[in-house]
């Protein structure tokens, strides 16, 4: 095999997987026994079914299985509308807004088939490409819109379907209709990563502006995409992995793409760059609703191949070896040549649908590195990462430097959720309800309504705050309605020191309420194959070594105001008196969507996850109304066991004159300032005093303050120069240590 830019070692690593994974899948492939020369993987069903052997078409052909993968192409095309066979469950596939999907994820297959393919094959191949055209051309309707909820939120199809047409019009030229083809296509494209400045926009694409193309906005202006309902950065991949499709097989070609194809590509890149751990994992700062490492992780292969070789971002191979060892990390661990046995096992003894699915997409997207390969070129220059962003749409924020992530969403896949870790450890991301607490009530799944918010974006960090109702819902009694379990107010600030974070967390139950859990602080710590089921805890009462989990719930008290994972994560107690307690589930419990306890969780749960807490309470109870479930607050950094210590011991205590409603964190910055982050709960703006005997800075205005109004429900981030460090300025406050 001609060796591209990728490392040789990379390539040997994913051949072998794909090599193995096939001999296992055979296992799973089915012979029609009244057409012998067809054969599928999997169930053979319509939707998922095709979609799920297309891909593993694509696997098998670049396996080197020609004969199977011959056998497997026939089975896609004589089940589609225009074939002569059904699919096993008696639909036949074809013309729907989804169809093209399963179809560009296997066509690097079909085009090293085509030589191998007899006359009625490739007649029927022409057949059912140019009817998905037709179809395409004449009764979809290309929309767009930046609010999923509107149901016109539509980027990854309209850019698989826009593919999908100039495909079909590059394989049939001589089609009457490739012209039409052409031009749908590339509305298509320029309505996938759109944005609402393309509406006024004059480059010229195609023959045509942006403008006069453009059909609604997909994307909002930051390249935030609110997609199934939360801020997605998993379909942000998804977009430019089927970009990559078409892109590749022009230049295997040897002929250029339409222009629509990169369309707002690199823009939307620099956000995804940005949200890469140095490990491959794609930090998910929204959260997700599918299996942990799976799907859109997947497709982040091709879409680095797609940065590196159609953007020119020479950075993008350095995560490829990482990502493939996230595979083989997992696919070595199981033994058994799948990718997801270990943690998914039980999955396709409920659903195997579900599971083939999740198996062919990594053996799909590694037949797209090994065919590529050689295509790829090494890019020219390095695409600047994002180092901050702030999405209104979604309230959230983002922070990235050399030693510390952060980020907040508000408006995630299971509510809100918080990020700190270092950037080299995407092993410690886990999303629900990270640092936002824990509140769960005996309802089958639990959901979190935003009452306010704010977010502020300074150089090196964010502060944010807000109030949010967590709401119960699904419950087994019958007239039970959905109930409002607890009303929170949260404050969470990532400090300009490029290591610190302080949250704050206050929560009342507005009446009588049955809860089943409440844990304050919540900081996840993943615990799983991925970190070979052991992280080191450090903490004031010696060293816990945690190993796997063995079915039995723990509660640890960890005797102590600080802890650190791993000698690369802390977590401190930041209010006098409090301790921490460590809480491992014993099981996977981190299950697929938002549902809290629902009857499929033992098959879905993909992801053992401990998690640091102030309070914890596992026992069910009730509590009375105006009740405190939470007033606690965690400083989170990053860096060694020793650090968190000498920072518990330093914390110093400040004079400032509040009133009793305000709650306040003081921690000393690893920049040579005090941060004092103030939380307001209460429904009325309160009025601080500093008494620090120097000037205070108010991080958010600027301005040097002795006293400030924190407004009800809002919090503060300000900071005094300690005195035994020299003094710095940062970011938005310009030689503030001169007033």
């Amino acid at each position: 095999m001609k060796m591209g830019f990728s490392n040789m070692h990379t390539i040997a690593k994913a051949a072998h997987m794909l090599e193995q994974w096939v001999c296992r899948a055979a296992g799973d492939l089915y012979t029609c026994p009244d057409r012998p020369e067809l054969m599928c993987y999997g169930a053979g069903y319509n939707g998922w079914g095709m979609q799920t052997h297309q891909k593993a078409l694509a696997a098998f052909t670049v396996a080197g299985e020609k004969e199977i993968a011959l056998k497997m192409l026939r089975f896609m095309l004589e089940t589609h509308i225009e074939g002569g066979y059904a699919c096993l469950d008696g639909d036949k596939w074809g013309h729907t807004w989804i169809s093209a999907l399963g179809t560009e994820r296997a066509m690097h297959a079909v085009e090293s088939l085509l030589p191998l393919m007899d006359e009625a094959d490739k007649a029927l191949l022409e057949k059912v490409m140019l009817s998905e055209a037709d179809w395409l051309t004449d009764h979809y309707e290309i929309v767009g819109a930046p609010d999923d909820a509107s149901g016109k939120n539509k980027p990854e199809s309209n850019i698989w379907n826009g593919t999908f047409l100039h495909r079909a019009a590059a394989m049939y030229p001589d089609s009457t209709r490739a012209g039409e083809y052409r031009a749908k296509g590339a509305a298509f494209l320029v309505n996938g990563i759109s944005l609402p400045g393309d509406s006024r926009s004059g480059r010229i694409i195609d023959g045509k502006t942006v403008a006069d193309w453009h059909v609604g906005a997909n994307f909002y202006d930051t390249y935030a995409l609110d997609h199934h309902g939360y801020l997605n950065v998993g379909y942000m991949v998804i977009c430019l992995s089927n970009l990559a499709m078409w892109h590749f097989s022009c230049k295997k070609a040897g002929c250029a793409p339409t222009q629509a194809i990169y369309h707002n590509a690199l823009g939307l890149w620099r956000l995804v760059k940005a949200m890469i751990a140095e490990d491959g994992r794609l930090l998910r700062i929204g959260g997700d609703t599918r299996m942990r490492y799976c799907y859109c992780q997947d497709y982040l292969l091709p879409a680095l191949l797609f940065a590196r070789d159609a953007l020119g971002d020479r950075d993008a191979a350095k995560y490829e070896e990482p990502l493939v060892d996230l595979f083989r990390k997992e696919f070595t661990a199981n033994g058994d040549g799948s990718f997801l046995s270990g943690r998914l096992g039980r999955l396709k003894e409920m659903s195997p649908i579900y599971y083939t699915r999740l198996e062919s997409d990594k053996a799909c997207v590694l037949s797209m590195l090994l065919d590529w390969n050689s295509l790829a070129g090494t890019g020219t220059s390095n695409a600047m990462p994002l180092p901050s962003w702030h999405a209104p749409s979604h309230r959230a924020c983002m922070v990235r430097g050399e030693k510390r992530f952060a980020s907040w969403v508000f408006r995630g896949a299971e509510g809100m959720t918080g990020l700190v870790l270092p950037p080299q450890r995407g092993d410690f991301a886990e999303w629900r309800d990270n640092l936002a607490g824990e509140i769960r009530g005996s309802g089958n799944r639990s959901e979190t309504e935003v009452l306010s918010h704010e977010e502020a974006v300074f150089d090196g960090g964010f502060f944010v705050c807000g109030e949010v109702n967590r709401i119960a819902k699904g419950f087994l009694a019958e007239q039970q309605k959905d109930e409002t379990i607890a009303k929170e107010h949260i404050v969470f600030a990532a400090l300009p020191d490029g290591a610190t974070a302080v949250v704050m967390q206050y929560a009342t139950a507005p009446g009588r309420r049955f809860l089943q859990s409440v844990k304050g602080i919540h900081c996840n710590v993943p615990n799983d194959v991925y970190n070979n089921f052991h992280r080191v805890y450090t903490c004031e009462n010696g060293v816990l070594e945690a190993g796997k989990f063995d079915g039995a719930e723990e509660c640890v008290d960890l005797g102590g105001r600080w802890v650190n994972v791993d000698n690369q994560l802390s977590v401190i107690a930041a209010y006098p008196g409090e301790t921490l307690r460590l809480y491992r589930p014993g099981r996977r419990q981190v299950i697929c969507g938002n549902r809290v306890a629902d009857r499929n969780a033992d098959y879905t749960a993909s992801l053992s996850c401990d998690a640091i807490c102030t309070k914890l309470e596992t026992r069910p109870r009730w509590a009375d109304k105006g009740e405190a479930l939470l007033d606690t607050a965690a400083i989170v950094m990053v860096g060694a066991a020793e650090e968190a210590k000498k920072l518990a011991a330093a914390i110093p205590s400040i004079a400032i004159e509040t009133h009793a409603a305000i709650r306040k964190a003081v921690v000393p910055g690893a920049d040579g300032w005090n941060y004092i982050v103030l939380s307001n709960p209460s429904e009325q703006d309160q009025a601080v005093k500093f008494h620090a005997g120097q000037a205070v800075y108010d991080v958010l205005t600027g301005q040097v303050v002795r006293d400030a109004a924190v407004r009800a429900k809002g919090g503060g981030l300000f900071r005094v120069q300690r005195r035994d460090c020299k003094r710095r300025s940062h970011g938005i406050i310009q030689n503030a240590c001169e007033h």
